[in-house]
């Protein structure tokens, strides 16, 4: 009798048991529908979420013009076009020494674009994008100076040259002219340009197409009779390893189908191809 009510009341207890699971929430079901996307720019490695910050020394004629908090020119309007290809909202310039570009110290930047040509040497410290502009260098002189006369590099041997330091211009200026006269370095673009201006030099050896927009901003003081053929591509720069290389790339290559990049230079630097080739 005693084991009849034990099992008795051991049924009962299961069935109450089972009565409370049926109380429990189901799983809700899944919606079977497709996942969420990102959001544009979610998945880049950004140093702020939502803004693509650019390392670039200001300002450069026809390239980057001041005020940083909105530049106008060639690679301002880059800089804007990558950030929509890239679903970025929001561009933020930094004021970055040129010199400073090539340190392998960690950077204050995603990228810097600042008319940097790609070189095996540069490479080495710092990753580039593929290039994004064509750069010959240029042969600006003080107007009324002893270089307006020089039609080749033989005739420009007793010149006095200024270079912006680290630049390539000043490379040309050492390995292919070889002046007989020390070239004077300068550490940024500004003030070469005024040592020219002023006569200090008589030449500067920059890319063409900042050559072309110092012209245009000091008609009576410089000008530039030639140009050298050089192969140069300018590149953005970035922190070596940096995924966002690979994106960036891809933003180029829509930029350059879609006709934008060379609609742009011919804005920013018009008839700068018909200039004398000297040899």
């Amino acid at each position: 009798m005693k084991k009849l009510l034990w099992l008795l009341a051991v049924a009962i207890a299961t069935l109450a048991f089972a009565a409370c699971g049926d109380d429990e929430e189901e799983p809700a079901p899944s919606s079977g529908g497709a996942e969420q996307t990102a959001e544009p720019g979610a998945q880049l490695e950004l140093k702020t979420d939502g803004q693509l910050t650019i390392g670039a020394e200001f300002p450069v004629p026809g390239f980057l013009e001041l005020p940083i908090e909105d530049p106008k020119g060639f690679e301002a309007d880059l800089g804007k076009a990558l950030a929509a290809e890239l679903g970025v909202e929001k561009v933020k310039w930094v004021s970055t020494p040129f010199s400073g570009l090539f340190s392998p110290a960690p950077k204050p930047f995603d990228m810097a674009i600042n008319e940097v040509t790609i070189t095996d040497e540069r490479a080495q410290v710092v990753d580039f994008s593929d290039p994004y502009f064509n750069a010959n260098q240029g042969f600006l002189v003080t107007k009324g100076g002893p270089g307006e006369a020089a039609d080749s590099i033989a005739a420009m041997k007793d010149l006095q040259f200024g270079f912006q330091a680290t630049t390539t211009g000043g490379d040309l200026i050492k390995d292919t002219i070889k002046p007989s006269k020390q070239p004077r370095q300068y550490s940024t673009l500004g003030a070469a340009t005024k040592a020219l201006a002023n006569g200090q030099i008589d030449a500067f050896v920059m890319d063409v197409a900042i050559g072309s927009s110092i012209v245009e901003d000091l008609p009576d003081e410089v000008g530039m009779t030639g140009q050298f053929e050089t192969g140069e591509e300018y590149g953005i720069v970035f922190q070596k390893g940096n995924a966002l290389r690979e994106q960036v790339n891809e933003a180029i290559a829509a930029i350059k189908e879609s006709g934008k990049l060379e609609e742009m230079q011919k804005e920013w630097f018009p008839g700068t191809e018909s200039l004398t080739v000297f040899e």
